[in-house]
C-alpha cells in the first residue's frame, strides 16, 4: 500500500487524537460518537477491569487501537480502512460477517484452504486485507515504540472476528496464536462493550495521563510518521 512509506504526514500522537475527534465510523452499527471518545471509553473500561499498574500497556493499547483510522483523513475512503479484517492469499471462510460477499472477491473460488501458507504458519506471517489495524501497528514499528508484542497483537487482531469470536482460520494459528487468544479476547471485550452514545467522558480531564503514557510507551513529544 503507498500508505506504508509513512511520507503522508508528521504528528505527535496527541495531535493525532485531537484529529481523530473527526472522524465517525460509517461501518460501526454500536457507536455514533467520534473515534477519540470512542478511545477513550475503550481505555477507560480497560483501566476499570485490569487496574493493576503492570496493566497500563493494555490501557494505552485500548487508548491507540483504532488510532489508524486516521487514514481516512489522508484521504482513503472509509471502505478501505475500518470494519472487520480477514486473511488473503487462502480460501476465504464462512466465519466471517457477511461470507456472502466475498463472492465478489476476483480472488473468490481461486485458492484452496491454505493457499499460499503452510499449516500454522501463525497469523503474523499471513496477508491480511488492508485496514486501519495492520497500518497502525506497522506504523508503530516504523517510528518505534517500547510496547510488548502482545500490545501489537490485539492492535492487529482486534477485528479479526472469524478469529477471536468463531475459531475461524485455525489451521493457520500458531501455538503462540492459541496462547494470545484468550488475551485478544478480552481485549476485544473492552472494545465492543464499551461504545456508549451517552456516556460522554471529558476527554480533557482525562488527556494528561494518557499523555503520560504516550511518552513512556512511544516517546517523550515524538513526532510520528505517518
Amino acid at each position: 500500500s503507498r500508505f506504508y512509506g509513512f511520507n503522508h504526514a508528521k504528528h505527535s500522537l496527541m495531535e493525532l487524537f485531537e484529529a481523530s475527534d473527526a472522524i465517525v465510523d460509517e461501518s460501526d452499527p454500536d457507536l455514533h460518537l467520534s473515534q477519540l471518545h470512542h478511545a477513550i471509553q475503550t481505555a477507560e473500561r480497560a483501566r476499570s477491569i485490569y487496574p493493576e499498574p503492570d496493566m497500563d500497556w493494555f490501557w494505552f493499547t485500548a487508548f491507540i487501537h483504532d488510532l489508524g483510522k486516521i487514514l481516512t483523513i489522508f484521504g482513503e475512503p472509509q471502505w478501505g480502512v475500518v470494519g472487520d479484517t480477514f486473511p488473503v492469499g487462502c480460501a476465504f471462510e464462512d466465519t466471517s460477517v457477511y461470507p456472502e460477499s466475498f463472492k465478489l472477491n476476483p480472488d473468490y473460488g481461486k485458492y484452496d484452504k491454505l493457499g499460499i501458507y503452510t499449516a500454522n504458519c501463525g497469523f503474523d506471517k499471513v496477508h491480511f486485507a488492508f485496514s486501519h489495524h495492520d497500518y497502525l501497528s506497522q506504523a508503530l514499528e516504523h517510528n518505534g515504540h517500547n510496547l510488548p508484542y502482545e500490545a501489537l497483537y490485539c492492535i492487529r487482531y482486534h477485528s479479526f472476528y472469524p478469529w477471536h469470536k468463531n475459531g475461524g482460520y485455525a489451521h493457520l494459528a500458531s501455538e503462540r496464536d492459541h496462547e494470545l487468544l484468550p488475551l485478544l479476547r478480552k481485549f476485544q471485550a473492552c472494545d465492543l462493550y464499551s461504545k456508549d452514545d451517552e456516556n460522554l467522558l471529558d476527554y480533557k480531564a482525562l488527556e494528561a495521563f494518557y499523555s503520560g503514557l504516550a511518552d513512556k510507551f512511544i516517546g517523550v513529544g515524538k513526532v510520528m510518521e505517518l
